[in-house]
């Protein structure tokens, strides 16, 4: 007796349940469709990569601030997995960066390299969050790699959790008082973050330690870090900071995986019950 049956998947670049409508750009990106907003997020999970002249303590991107993105390349799509319980996209694309930062001219290498990148993004039939799992091999060193969201949410907070709380911060830095600076765009969170303008809201959960920054608070683009190669530098007072030319160890280079999901709701992150998801997220079944 043949059973009916509706598969996740529609095709090799589209996927639907109850909650979500997904849509794989040509350049590995996503486009989710909330079914119970309509509001369409378009641009999700590409990748941006910079330079960083930094060390383990400060985050120091180059005077000259080139930029290296996935939006708008090629990727390879393919469906490796459809039930009617989930389905699973593969997605490939690749990314040429600068090896490492020419110190001597004060700018990213003329040599280049190529950090291969390879995302499974999963959507299960019951659930409102798409599963998303990175791995790349860091072949270059000096730059600072993240996953970027346009979420089209303009808003002037963000919600993040940290230890034993949600704390709310603000989407654009502080242009006056004792605490001002593009660095304060920049913050952690321990397992979500959530952005939302009063009727749609996009939170990014996680099962690690990230951070994340906002890199343009008028159409709601977060970025979240997956990896920050630095120099090895130790500070041994305020005055002397100590190199080690050779030793790589900060550098990050070889192979990383990361594990982050997406969720597209309604309102706030309080009514769409996101610290729930987010403790189902990092405590799987």
């Amino acid at each position: 007796v043949l059973v009916p049956h509706s598969p996740v998947a529609i095709d090799t670049r589209r996927a639907e349940n109850e909650f979500v409508k997904l849509k794989i750009n040509p350049d590995g990106s996503l486009q989710v469709t909330d079914k119970q907003t309509g509001k369409i997020h378009d641009n999700l999970n590409y990748f941006l990569d910079e330079g960083q002249n930094g060390n383990q303590q400060r985050c120091m991107p180059l005077n000259i601030k080139k930029t290296v993105s996935s939006l708008g390349g090629s990727a390879e799509i393919a469906l490796t997995m459809n039930t009617t319980l989930m389905a699973k996209f593969e997605i490939k694309t690749e990314l040429k960066v600068a090896a490492y930062f020419d110190k001597a001219n004060n700018k990213r290498s003329d040599e280049s390299v190529v950090i291969p990148i390879t995302s499974i993004v999963s959507i299960k039939k019951d659930s409102p969050v798409i599963d998303i799992e990175t791995t790349f091999d860091n072949t270059a060193k000096d730059h600072f790699l993240k996953a970027c969201f346009e979420t089209g949410i303009k808003s002037d907070e963000i919600a993040s959790s940290v230890v034993f709380d949600t704390e709310v911060y603000p989407t654009s830095p502080a242009k006056q008082g004792a605490f001002q600076g593009d660095e304060l765009t920049r913050h952690q969170q321990h397992t979500f973050m959530s952005i939302d303008d009063g009727e749609s809201g996009f939170t990014v959960l996680n099962d690690s330690l990230r951070d994340y920054e906002v890199l343009n608070a008028d159409i709601g683009l977060i970025a979240q870090s997956l990896i920050r190669s630095v120099e090895l530098r130790i500070p041994c007072d305020n005055r002397l900071w100590m190199e080690y030319p050779g030793d790589d160890s900060t550098q990050s280079l070889g192979l990383h995986t990361s594990r982050y999901g997406i969720m597209v709701h309604g309102g706030g992150w309080q009514g769409a019950n996101v610290y729930k998801h987010a403790c189902e997220f990092n405590v799987p079944v």
